[in-house]
């Protein structure tokens, strides 16, 4: 079945609906669709996504491989999507420092709610990334100045994470608002990254590093454990790239965060492969169905 612009005369709600029907036909028959609006963007199962565009002599054309690695900065660009335009694909908006929670956390969700650890179902949830921690309160402030909904903000938990906490602290605008800032025990600062299972972690690394280097021998997990030292992922994936650089020093070392998220992504099929992060996602849960 092929539809262009399912969107075409529909509100929003009647809009959502549809694209739950045709993920639900999708399952046994296949679905093509063309679409200018971002309610018909499937956040979770973002390979199923891909961008069509013209090239100079008029032909239409894509590139999966060039999706693959990150097209959601040109669809954001065509598509026109502003911070209005993407609330309105959730009744419970997510702010988030970048594009590894943005990429990560709706696929555990759906996770959970496949468990039946979570009741909410991936469609009722919108992550909104903030490109970074120093953004993070003027990007609070003109999401509360357009909506009346509550928010719920994660923030990484180092200096950045706590020094833009405290400034939301003091903000009268933002009091009602969940902020999540959650330590990983053992780790003096972490990321979203440190919460992942430490198999699937270094796992992940190794494929990475196979995929970007012919010859690569894969780390032991002593050899990644003590590049680590408890320290949080920005600091073991600099120490990681040192040590890449010395045994293939023709090769790229540096670890793209989006590739590695997405092959991250790729890896997810439990939640035991992200135990530490259970509670936190109830918790979340929670607070909107009290709203």
């Amino acid at each position: 079945m092929a539809i262009d612009e399912p969107e075409t005369s529909l509100h929003i709600g009647p809009q959502k609906r549809l694209f739950r029907l045709l993920k639900e036909l999708s399952k046994k028959h296949q679905v093509i669709i063309t679409t200018h609006s971002v309610v018909f963007i499937d956040k979770v199962h973002d390979e199923s996504v891909f961008l069509v565009k013209r090239d100079r002599l008029g032909r239409t054309n894509y590139h999966l491989k060039e999706h693959k690695k990150e097209n959601w900065k040109s669809l954001r660009e065509i598509i026109g999507t502003t911070i209005s335009d993407s609330l309105l694909l959730g009744d419970y908006n997510i702010v988030v420092e970048g594009r590894t929670e943005q990429l990560l956390f709706p696929t555990m969700i759906e996770i959970l709610v496949r468990e039946k650890l979570l009741k909410l179902d991936t469609s009722m949830y919108n992550f909104i990334s903030a490109e970074g921690s120093a953004k993070m309160k003027s990007f609070m402030s003109i999401l509360k100045d357009k909506i009346e909904l509550p928010l719920c903000l994660f923030l990484d938990n180092d200096k950045a994470g706590l020094n833009t906490k405290k400034q939301l602290d003091k903000t009268h605008k933002f009091r009602g608002d969940l902020i999540i800032i959650s330590g990983r025990q053992g780790f003096q600062e972490s990321e979203i990254e440190d919460f992942l299972d430490d198999t699937l972690l270094y796992s992940c690394i190794n494929e990475y590093y196979k995929r970007q280097i012919k010859g690569y021998i894969p780390l032991k997990e002593n050899e990644l454990k003590e590049l680590r030292n408890s320290l949080k992922f920005n600091d073991f994936k600099k120490n990681l790239e040192g040590k890449i650089a010395n045994i293939y020093e023709e090769a790229n070392k540096d670890l793209n965060k989006v590739a590695f998220s997405l092959l991250i992504k790729e890896k997810l099929k439990l939640s035991s492969q992200f135990q530490n992060l259970i509670s936190i996602f109830k918790d979340v849960e929670k607070y909107f169905l009290r709203r």
